[in-house]
């Protein structure tokens, strides 16, 4: 995922698309034990369950370096997650959120709402979770290029929450709602000059094996980073006194925010996932045409002219996640089960 220190390698261009590497694949073994419901957030136990996942793998074992660095993750993730509860709640939760959100698109759009599979959304929210711990520690797009961790003044990471929660929650701030697809996993923001903020990247984090037509729908100019726009564009024409109405000091007219020339868009996936070959990496289903393959190849390929994209690997295997998941997933279709709403 990152431009590790010690043994972890460096960034290598492919092409315009850079691929960052760390180790070979996790060995093969996934952990079944439950884990005390009030310790499985804490730093060590979650990182004796990845520990064990890797209990006969010698390249891991040997890797002092990301071994090192899965302890910080999992220490931040549990400053977040202090207890097994609170992890199983939000994760819940989130699964509800996703199908109300499911539910209210079907009716947008007139087809019929399907009921979501709890386990799969959860683990791709619970990597999620984990690749933004890692970011908090170690910044993800500094890393891949090579430059320092910028330190942020408390006016500019407040400010960079309120534009966060503009473009993942408009509602909220009195503009229409952009469709929950669309919106970016983690943005990045950096200050520039004249206290002015500028998105210089955007993170979609997936844990799955492969990226499907909607990955591809994503990356395209008129996915996500369209909604970006239209955020920059609401945020941009604000007067100060509309602003301050909505709770948006800091924005509007003369403190305008900007999206880099060269914005990219990174592409966060497990640690042990083969990069190399791009027509294996896609999921062939669900693309209206071979072009559309081809064109997401070339994106992933970093040859498309209009959506820069960078592929990079996070600290976490899927072994990995699949242990730290089964260790909670029980209860969480269990709670999302009991409050889910009923499909019409």
């Amino acid at each position: 995922m990152f431009l590790f220190i010690g043994t972890y390698s460096l960034a290598i261009q492919a092409q315009r698309c850079h691929i960052v590497l760390m180790t070979d694949a996790a060995s093969e073994v996934v952990l079944k034990q439950q884990v005390p419901e009030h310790e499985v957030t804490k730093p060590n136990i979650i990182f004796e369950i990845i520990k064990k996942v890797n209990s006969n793998n010698k390249e891991w074992q040997e890797n002092r370096a990301l071994q090192e660095r899965q302890q910080k993750i999992t220490a931040k993730l549990s400053e977040k997650f202090p207890t097994r509860e609170s992890l199983v709640d939000y994760l819940a939760n989130y699964c509800l959120t996703r199908q109300r959100e499911h539910v209210q698109f079907a009716k947008k759009k007139h087809f019929s709402a399907k009921k979501l599979s709890a386990s799969t959304v959860a683990v791709g929210e619970l990597f999620e979770k984990l690749v933004g711990a890692e970011n908090d520690v170690f910044d993800i797009y500094s890393e891949i290029n090579g430059i320092a961790k910028q330190e942020k003044s408390e006016e500019q990471r407040h400010r960079e929450i309120v534009f966060i929660d503009v473009l993942t929650h408009p509602e909220r701030h009195g503009f229409p709602t952009i469709e929950y697809f669309n919106i970016p996993d983690i943005p990045f923001i950096v200050t520039w000059q004249r206290d002015h903020l500028a998105l210089k990247a955007v993170a979609e984090v997936k844990s799955g094996k492969h990226l499907d037509a909607r990955a591809y729908q994503q990356l395209l100019p008129f996915g996500i980073r369209n909604s970006i726009k239209i955020t920059l564009e609401r945020l941009n024409s604000l007067k100060p006194e509309d602003a301050r109405r909505r709770g948006l000091d800091g924005f509007g007219v003369g403190k305008e925010m900007y999206m880099l020339k060269n914005f990219d868009h990174l592409v966060v996936l497990c640690r042990d996932m083969n990069t190399d070959d791009k027509e294996e990496l896609i999921e062939r289903k669900g693309f209206s045409d071979p072009e559309e393959f081809y064109e997401f190849k070339k994106m992933l390929e970093g040859r498309h002219r209009e959506s820069k994209v960078t592929l990079v690997k996070s600290s976490i295997s899927r072994d990995e996640l699949t242990a730290i998941f089964s260790s909670i997933v029980s209860d969480i279709v269990k709670k999302y089960k009991e409050t889910s709403p009923q499909i019409r």
